[in-house]
């Protein structure tokens, strides 16, 4: 299990949503999962 700061993950998702909605998404339900 890697740790990787979380306000990174969110900051670099948060960029890409506008672009990418759907792989957003995704990664969040990836992550719950």
């Amino acid at each position: 299990m890697k740790l990787v700061p979380l306000a990174t993950l969110v900051h670099m998702d948060i960029k890409a949503f506008s672009s990418r909605p759907n792989s957003w998404k995704m990664r969040v339900l990836h992550a719950l999962n």
